[in-house]
């Protein structure tokens, strides 16, 4: 009975871990998005009723210039509808349990309440108050607001408040990403006001040809910082997702790792129901974090924050272990592999990693394309110096190796040849989505290609006559 009870609270937790992760994962997705503060504000809120089932949810923010906290609350009525409410209070006006959170920082829950809360109840416009977690927002050790909930209809155990903990810090970046968003807005208004301003001053003073210039020069200087100030912004979009990994992928391997040993039965005999759930569980975890691993790898790259260690490798190895990681799903699919070389070394100076990387996206693209009793083959050839000389720029000895991949799949149409490098394209009708995936990989392959000084590209006569993806790369960087 033990081990039953046990089982049946590692489920559970496995269950919840899942249920939050996929939480994450989609408010992730969506606050990478331009948000104002109500979307923002209402995705966490969305994210904290869903999950802890409380009748009370908050989200608020400083507003830095008039020390006001604006509250956008989420209050379940008794027939189960929603009522959202906006409130402003001053900063000064907060106390009690309110003011521990604000003034010292505090993470609160309580599930027996032994004193009224007269702020959290006035906050709320009622009368009792149950039970609550309460957790500021911080950035770089700046209060820069707060979310709580209140009233679920069982104890809030330490996981609602780790997960509530989860989300202020996803809350706590929104709000600093979209104040950057509004300066930069406001700071191309001003450019643009600028521009006119001065345009109007060239036409006045057209005659003066120094003037003329003086006021160019002034322009292009204020366009300069401008694009500064766009790409930092980008920038800061893919160190957000980039700065994300450990909090997306620890919980997911934790969650792989467990199923796994749940299901080799070191903790308990299983029934079939339980293996057959845990399987999914796993399989759907495994497949969440490929997905993640994409979004991630890619965004580390526009970060700048991804390493590139080129050494010197063994060529033949990593084209053979290539075919390999591919090998049991085209067994599956009774799908020929086939392998050619032509005059490559034994060695290239490389990053052997992001080579691996590439070659597996294309392998793996190549496989799930093609249809069964189909083909893939791997064509590898090192090409002298002018051989092919409008491809590349050449390595210190005037040589690159050059790697095709022929597949006998569905094709691509002429159209979409150079669509497909593109982050997040895939090129199927969407009301038809037979291949599961991010659309990231080709182009992470690109960037990784990009890094070696090479160039990847795709050739197909059209839909159903197969693909075929080429990169080079200078055998030395």
């Amino acid at each position: 009975m033990e081990d039953i009870k046990e089982l049946k609270s590692l489920e559970e937790d496995l269950l919840w871990e899942v249920e939050i992760n996929a939480s994450v994962s989609e408010l992730t997705n969506k606050l990478i998005l331009p948000n104002d503060i109500s979307e923002i504000a209402s995705l966490i809120l969305h994210q904290l009723s869903s999950i802890t089932k409380s009748k009370y949810c908050f989200a608020a923010s400083l507003d830095k210039d008039s020390n006001d906290i604006n509250y956008i609350i989420n209050a379940v009525e008794d027939n189960g509808e929603s009522r959202i409410q906006d409130k402003k209070l001053a900063l000064s006006d907060h106390c009690g349990v309110m003011n521990k959170v604000i003034k010292n920082g505090q993470n609160l829950m309580e599930n027996r309440i032994k004193e009224k809360n007269k702020s959290l109840m006035a906050l709320l416009a009622t009368n009792e108050i149950q039970r609550y977690i309460l957790v500021p927002a911080f950035f770089e050790k700046r209060f820069v607001g707060l979310i709580g909930v209140a009233n679920s209809p069982r104890h809030y155990a330490e996981r609602d408040l780790m997960f509530v903990k989860r989300l202020a810090i996803f809350y706590a970046l929104a709000l600093h990403r979209y104040r950057l968003d509004q300066i930069l807005r406001q700071s191309n208004k001003n450019l643009e006001k600028l521009i006119n301003d001065r345009t109007k001053q060239l036409l006045e003073v057209n005659k003066n040809l120094k003037e003329e210039i003086e006021v160019r020069q002034i322009i292009e200087k204020q366009l300069r910082e401008a694009k500064i100030k766009a790409e930092l912004a980008n920038h800061a979009k893919s160190s957000f997702v980039a700065n994300m990994s450990h909090e997306l992928r620890t919980p997911l391997n934790h969650i792989i790792g467990f199923t796994d040993l749940v299901l080799d039965k070191d903790v308990g005999e299983l029934n079939e129901i339980q293996e057959e759930y845990l399987n999914d569980v796993l399989q759907s975890s495994k497949h969440l974090l490929s997905l993640i691993n994409d979004v991630l790898d890619l965004s580390k790259v526009e970060a700048g924050k991804l390493e590139f260690k080129p050494s010197r490798l063994d060529l033949m190895e990593l084209l053979q272990n290539s075919l390999t990681m591919v090998k049991e799903k085209a067994f599956r699919h009774k799908i020929k592999l086939d392998l050619k070389l032509e005059n490559i070394p034994n060695t290239i100076f490389a990053d052997e990693r992001s080579l691996k990387q590439v070659m597996y996206n294309l392998l793996s693209n190549a496989v799930k394309f093609t249809k069964d009793n189909g083909a893939v083959s791997i064509l590898a050839r090192m090409l002298e110096r002018g051989e092919e000389p409008n491809l590349t720029e050449t390595g210190a000895n005037g040589r690159y190796l050059k790697v095709s991949i022929m597949d006998s799949g569905i094709g691509i149409s002429p159209d979409n040849l150079s669509r497909v490098f593109n982050p997040f394209e895939q090129i199927q009708n969407s009301l038809d989505r037979q291949y599961a995936g991010t659309g990231l990989g080709l182009s992470l392959s690109r960037n990784l290609i990009e890094m070696h000084k090479g160039k990847i590209w795709a050739e197909s006569k059209g839909e159903g006559c197969g693909s075929t993806f080429h990169f080079i790369i200078p055998d030395s960087i």
